[in-house]
């Protein structure tokens, strides 16, 4: 009988180390992914599916490239110029770990001298108006496209005061009139005005906007944005105020009022003539007037 016991306990542990065998066998890691890439507006986007075995946790870095969730058992990663980069996973668990590196070569992205971007925050004004006043509203069609049904004017005033990837936070407005081509209606951008170089560029080569610098005069104190309007009402009725409100007034009436039958003879009909030139001399009247030399 105790020869019996012994052979039996004999059997059990050897069962038991076999078992501890096989679990740590389970335990280890191996990690592994497979790395897509992707084309964006003047970036990569490398996107990377794992395939990590006995994996609990993750880790993901690489070089001179942003990686949109590092720990996430899947995520993407952004590259803004072209080069051979190395991608590293490293998968965990309680006990083990393993790491996988893979390069990717990117050569397909276009160099337009900015950086891609995403907006994180961002407050604006947006109008919709219709008018009546057909010669300026004509003025400002290009001769591809055709009066629309409705003389519809878009306008919106942005402050773009978070980005990341380190862009410039800018302010942007837009005049946009509603147009008419082969049966259809839309929208055409003609003024955009916007305050850092590579926004007007992205917009330019990556949108086709008619972007351009400009001086845009609002400041934002959370919550309140203050422009002109406050500016003049804080001037009040004292000389300057009243040459200010005035000046500011004619000029606005002289663009909405003017015929350009003539002055577009020797301009581009989609150049859009004085009306635009009337709407940038607003804002230089305004420093002139407020900045005496």
């Amino acid at each position: 009988m105790y020869r019996y016991y012994l052979t039996l306990s004999v059997i059990i542990s050897l069962l038991l180390i076999a078992c501890n065998r096989d679990d740590n066998a389970l335990l280890s890691v191996i990690a592994d992914f497979e790395a897509e890439i992707l084309l964006g507006e003047n970036q990569a986007i490398v996107t990377v599916t794992n395939s990590s075995q006995n994996a609990t946790s993750y880790q993901w870095t690489a070089s001179n490239g942003t990686v949109e969730n590092t720990t996430d058992a899947n995520t993407s990663i952004y590259f803004t110029a072209n080069g051979t980069y190395s991608i590293t996973l490293t998968a965990s668990n309680a006990t083990t770990s393993d790491t996988k590196t893979v390069e990717v070569t990117i050569d397909t992205i276009s160099d337009h001298g900015h950086t891609p971007y995403r907006y994180l925050e961002n407050d604006g004004i947006f109008m919709y108006y219709e008018t009546d006043n057909t010669t300026v509203y004509q003025s400002l069609i290009p001769d591809a496209f055709n009066m629309p049904s409705r003389k519809v004017v878009f306008a919106f005033f942005n402050d773009f005061y978070e980005l990341d990837y380190g862009a410039t936070p800018y302010k942007e407005n837009a005049l946009s009139i509603l147009v008419e081509y082969q049966g259809e209606e839309f929208f055409h951008c003609v003024y955009m005005p916007v305050t850092d170089e590579r926004s007007k560029w992205a917009g330019i080569l990556g949108l086709g906007l008619p972007k351009t610098i400009g001086n845009i005069n609002f400041y934002r104190n959370d919550p309140i944005y203050y422009g002109l309007k406050q500016e003049i009402d804080e001037l009040g009725e004292s000389e300057l105020g009243k040459k200010l409100n005035e000046s500011v007034l004619k000029l606005v009436i002289d663009v909405v009022g003017l015929n350009p039958s003539e002055s577009l003879e020797s301009k581009a009909h989609n150049d859009n003539g004085p009306v635009l030139e009337g709407l940038k001399s607003i804002g230089e009247t305004i420093k002139t007037i407020k900045n005496p030399t």
